[in-house]
């Protein structure tokens, strides 16, 4: 009786450990296939050209596209022949084709050297997003995500981009982030590819940040003043984990990556890492 209990309490912990990476394991599978057909990597370091795609208003559509989390996934065909692909930027992404898929699509961002090779949505529904893949699979590998606030198109002076840090060996999502931490890393990873429907752009980090998240909120995407922008960077630098050396001017525009990191405090640990465009 004693060997059976055991038994017992190592399935109870085994079986849901096992479904977990199971789920984990086909959520990145469609996002590599999601890669393979709508982002190719640019042979050049010369983005190409954006002129090629239609000009989409994303709030506009917000509300007819966000999802509630109670309603049925919609259909997306993701293995199809895409015959009209419009590659742009420095990730080769075919937003046109992307936008088929989801609406809510708005970026790609791919960090060299790493798994990070995703595309993000802008969005309020977060609930949804962080239990739903990008063709809204119910997946707990979720979608990297903008919150609404944020103006693409304009652009805001900071994107600010959410996404998981999903335990584990297999460095999904914004796992790979919380490798910045060590400054051995960053030496080798400062660039970031971040294209969105309306230009390409390439960042260099500047700044690795842990915090907790009620602390200060560094998705901030609108600022009353070059002086405010200039005091939210500087505030940043002055929390970072150590020093990048890295110039941003009152004319930067910066990229924000978001995630949990509760190695560093339970539950409400962040890393952030700041990136200026080149």
């Amino acid at each position: 009786m004693a060997v059976f209990l055991i038994l017992a309490g190592v399935s109870a912990i085994l079986v849901p450990l096992l479904e977990q990476q199971i789920e984990i394991t086909q959520g990145e599978a469609e996002y590599a296939e999601l890669v393979a057909q709508f982002s190719i990597e640019s042979d050049t370091d010369t983005p190409l050209p954006l002129e090629e795609l239609p000009v989409l208003c994303i709030e506009d559509e917000m509300a007819e596209t966000i999802i509630p989390a109670d309603e049925p996934a919609p259909a997306a065909n993701v293995s199809s022949t895409n015959t009209t692909a419009t590659h742009t930027g420095n990730t080769g992404t075919d937003f046109a084709a992307l936008q088929a898929v989801n609406k809510d699509c708005v970026a790609w961002l791919k960090m060299p050297g790493t798994k990070v090779d995703y595309p993000v949505v802008l969005t309020d529904d977060v609930d949804y997003y962080l239990r739903h893949t990008f063709t809204g699979k119910k997946n707990k590998v979720g979608t990297l995500f903008s919150l609404g606030k944020t103006d693409y198109e304009t652009p805001s002076k900071n994107l600010a981009v959410y996404g998981h840090n999903i335990s584990g060996n297999g460095q999904n999502m914004f796992q790979p982030l919380l490798s910045y931490k060590k400054e051995s890393f960053y030496l080798k990873h400062k660039t970031i590819r971040f294209d969105t429907m309306y230009r390409s752009g390439t960042y260099t980090v500047f700044a690795v940040i842990n915090m907790d998240k009620s602390e200060w909120d560094s998705s901030a995407a609108v600022f009353a003043s070059d002086e405010a922008f200039l005091d939210f960077v500087n505030r940043a630098k002055s929390k970072a984990l150590y020093e990048t050396g890295i110039e941003v001017k009152a004319s930067d525009y910066i990229l924000t990556l978001i995630t949990c990191d509760r190695s560093f405090i339970p539950v409400d640990g962040r890393l952030v890492v700041m990136a200026v465009k080149q």
